[in-house]
């Protein structure tokens, strides 16, 4: 799996928590992603190599840097790296732009929630689709108040330059409130000809998600990206029912340790039960963060959208989708 090279030409400030980084693409020929797609990014954290998947907010039609914003979260080890360490003309290190949080048909309207920085792909798709495209747009952006919204003047310069193709509905907590259902209903199309695109908070997602529902919007017509892998809510202090007799020798940053697994355990959920800072982030197979190098043994690997035939020859997995399948197993991230 290639590890793609790109130097920082600028940092920006979005608001007093988030950053924009302007990157260019130091290897040959061109790097093809979508609008609504993430980096996932490699972080030299002091507690060892960190994957994080950051959205795109740069336009494939439009923008020839790449860029990622990225929001710092309270104890968040690979935001705040970021945000405090990562300088102009540094370089920086990803796998392949991943994800499917993209319009499969361009040639509707869309409607679009976002909150806080849920704003990133959506700002990315929303360019896209005006300079690209001819569609109309409306777009919910909740914030807590004026001062963390991300894209600002951005937005409501796209909002002056395209007055009848995109409206904008900021909502700010401090004078509003917390949205209402009321507010989303305002904003579903009554006859079903919009496509709907969510991201923010897990909260504010299922509120609106629950709206759709009661409003009998299409599943198909409802696109939902959440930053927080389904990974960590699967992992526990407790054993699986299986009997865990299947040994995993892991190569970690020089080092090796052996974990025990059953038949029926992910082996990345097993890796992280055992206090292992293996690098990871959306769990589900899309990211390629935790992509190792089979040894020795055989696993099953489950679902798959960043590895192709070639890349599963040459021994490569994903540890969040891999089950066991001999009783001895050994894999490198030190590839």
């Amino acid at each position: 799996m290639d590890v793609l090279r790109f130097r920082v030409v600028d940092k920006v400030a979005e608001t007093k928590d988030s950053y924009s980084f302007f990157l260019k693409f130091l290897g040959e020929g061109d790097i093809n992603y979508i609008s609504g797609q993430y980096l996932p990014v490699k972080i030299p954290h002091e507690e060892g190599i960190l994957f994080r998947s950051y959205s795109l907010s740069s336009s494939p039609n439009i923008d020839d840097l790449f860029r990622i914003t990225v929001k710092r979260e309270k104890g968040g080890k690979g935001s705040n790296w970021l945000c405090d360490n990562l300088m102009v003309d540094d370089v920086l290190e990803s796998l392949s732009p991943a994800g499917d949080f993209f319009p499969k048909v361009w040639d509707t309207n869309f409607v679009f929630f976002a909150g806080g920085s849920g704003i990133t792909p959506i700002f990315s798709i929303i360019k896209t689709n005006l300079l690209a495209h001819n569609s109309k747009i409306r777009l919910f952006y909740a914030n807590s108040d004026k001062n963390s919204v991300i894209f600002s003047e951005e937005l409501f310069q796209l909002q002056k330059d395209f007055p009848d193709r995109l409206s904008i509905d900021l909502w700010l907590d401090e004078e509003n409130g917390i949205p209402t259902d009321s507010a989303f209903f305002e904003y579903i199309d009554k006859v079903n000809e919009s496509q709907y695109f969510l991201c923010g908070p897990s909260a504010f997602m299922e509120s609106v998600e629950k709206c759709l529902e009661k409003a009998a919007v299409p599943k198909s017509d409802i696109a939902i990206e959440s930053f927080v892998g389904v990974l960590p809510d699967k992992i526990s202090n407790g054993s699986s029912s299986s009997d865990k007799d299947i040994t995993v020798r892991v190569l970690l940053n020089g080092e090796k340790k052996d974990i025990f697994c059953s038949e029926n355990d992910f082996i990345l959920a097993e890796m992280l039960r055992n206090g292992m800072n293996v690098p990871n982030s959306c769990g589900v197979g899309n990211c390629g963060s935790c992509i190792c190098n089979l040894l020795h043994g055989e696993v099953i690997l489950e679902s798959n959208a960043v590895l192709d035939s070639s890349d599963e020859e040459d021994g490569w997995i994903l540890a969040c989708r891999s089950r066991p399948r001999s009783k001895y197993i050994e894999v490198s991230f030190d590839e």
